[in-house]
Formats: C-alpha cells, structure tokens, sequence
C-alpha cells in the first residue's frame, strides 16, 4: 500500500479494511510505503516490489507522485498486476465509499453518468413509487383503525407524530409517523433514538417490530418530499453536527430521501453520530451507483426485513 500524510490511528483503520475484518477481501497488506519518507528509505522499498501482486494507492494529490515510484507502478501495470486506488477498493469490497479516508471521495460521488441510464432509473423510481404508494396506503388505511383503538388503550396520546426532517436540497419538510414514543419523548432535548430505547411504549415496541410506525410516511411520498429509496432524512439539529463533522454531509441531499435506503439494508440501527457518519458511506455509494438492480436489491432486502421483522 502507498499512502502519504496520514495519523497513526487512520493509517491502522485503512491497514484493517484492506485486510478485513468481517468480510473477506482476498488483500492482505505486505508492504506499506509513506511518500513523505527519505528517498534512500524508497530506494530500497522499490526493491521489494517485485514480491508485491497488487498496489492499492491512497494519496490526495496523485501530481506529488514520485517519479520513479510512478515508473514502478507502470510495469507492474504491463506486467498484470494491480493497481487500483484505495477508494476503488473499498468502494467495490464494501458497496460503500470511505468518506474518511481522502477528499477525492466528494468528486467521485458528483461523476456524471450515462443520461439514458438515469432516463430509464427515472421511469423505474416512478413505477416503483405509484405502485407501492398503492399498497402501502391501502395498508396504512386499513391498520388506522386498529392502531387508533389499541392507542386508546396501550399508548394513550395522539395517534401521528409529525417531525421535521431535512430532504431534497436541504429544504425541511414534515415526515408522519405512528406515534411509538411517550408523549414529549424530547422534552429534554433532541436525542437520536437507540435500539432499546425506554421513551418507546410497549405498545410503540411493537408497531416498530413491523414496521407499522412507519407506513404515515406515504403521506410525504405522496406530497412529493420523499420517495421509496433514498437516504433517510434526518433532523436538523443532528445535520448541522455532522456537516461540522464531514464537510460534504450534504451531498446526501442532492436526491430525494427514502422510506428505505441502501445504508438501512447494510448497516446496523443508527443509535450516534458515529453511526450516522458510517451510514453515509452507504448513501453516497447509492447515489453515485444508483440503478434498477440496486433499487431492486434494496426492495428485495426491505421486504423481507419485513416479513420476518428483522432489525435494519
């Protein structure tokens, strides 16, 4: 691996994903070299590159490339070898983009595509929003009765709960939901709900296990601020923290946001920021892959999330 100025903490982190931890990435890192080193240290780390099969490089600025090092490269390139960049590789190992990793991220999610590709994903998304409009607010109908007179019983207070969230451009908009929270869960102030959270009635416990809290939304889908697939939208207490945190948390509002995305089919419940900024490694990586095949892995991976009420 070639990297230039990095932390010792970062450069463990980048060392562990090239390795894997959880998933099998058929890399295992042999040889590391720091471009701010000595010339003589590089004399002899070209030595060694011969024993190397695949370089994986992660620097920010690729003109601060050495000469010779660069020359390496070119002949492990003509001789079959790899040479691929860091965001390439854990972008195609994790369907993910490293966000903390380098800047060039943030220029590499805004790559035009194909305009017929995103004519025909336009078309899909459209199809794919009316028929599950449909059926989600049949649905929704047909559980208000039901959910309204176990409220009265199990959950007393208002039926909905209406928040405002940030979506399409950074505009805010309302999202409803099934109230599964005591009343004035946030008199305390904004809080990121956990996985056991103990503002949830035993009654909200369960709407949530199916998913039923969460049917209100249509009404947003269907008033045009949000769409099935899309990175789901946050409040603007916790956008604000994270856009101080990740200066290009706001790309994720350059489409709309969505019921169900790729970061809630991939990544644990959402319960920190920390959580929050590893989510956004999914939802850049679907809005610059966004397609019908992931639209409909996605779709795929949310109904049976459903059906046998697994966690997200």
């Amino acid at each position: 691996m070639i990297y230039d100025k990095e932390t010792e903490k970062h450069f463990r982190e980048v060392t562990s994903s090239i390795d894997g931890d959880d998933v099998e990435t058929f890399y295992k890192v042999k040889l590391t070299y720091n471009l701010n080193q000595h010339s003589e240290v590089r004399k002899k780390f070209l030595v060694a590159t011969e024993k190397v099969d695949s370089w994986i490089v992660n620097i920010k600025n690729y003109s601060d490339f050495p000469d010779d090092l660069e020359k390496i490269l070119l002949r492990s390139i003509l001789k079959g070898k790899e040479v691929i960049s860091y965001t390439s590789f854990y972008e195609n190992t994790y369907e993910a983009l490293p966000i903390q990793s380098h800047n060039d991220s943030f220029y590499e999610i805004l790559q035009f595509r194909n305009r017929k590709i995103r004519y025909l994903h336009t078309i899909f998304s459209f199809i794919i929003n009316f028929v599950l409009s449909l059926f989600v607010g049949i649905a929704l109908l047909i559980c208000i009765p039901f959910v309204f007179i176990l409220n009265f019983f199990f959950n007393k207070g208002p039926l909905f709960y209406t928040q405002k969230r940030v979506g399409f451009h950074g505009n805010e908009f309302k999202i409803y939901k099934f109230r599964s929270m005591v009343v004035n869960a946030e008199k305390e102030g904004a809080k990121m709900a956990v996985k056991n959270d103990a503002r949830i009635t035993p009654f909200g416990r369960i709407l949530r296990v199916f998913r039923i809290d969460e049917l209100p939304q249509i009404l947003s889908v269907i008033k045009g601020d949000m769409q099935f697939i899309g990175p789901r939208p946050e409040r603007k207490v916790f956008v604000n923290q994270l856009n101080s945190l990740v200066p290009f948390y706001g790309t994720r509002h350059l489409i709309k946001p969505g019921i169900t995305g790729w970061a809630q089919v991939k990544y644990k419940y959402g319960e920190n920021l920390e959580d929050s900024i590893k989510k956004l490694e999914y939802d850049l990586y679907y809005i610059k892959n966004r397609s019908i095949t992931l639209d409909l892995r996605i779709v795929f991976k949310t109904v049976t999330t459903v059906l046998f009420s697994r966690g997200v």
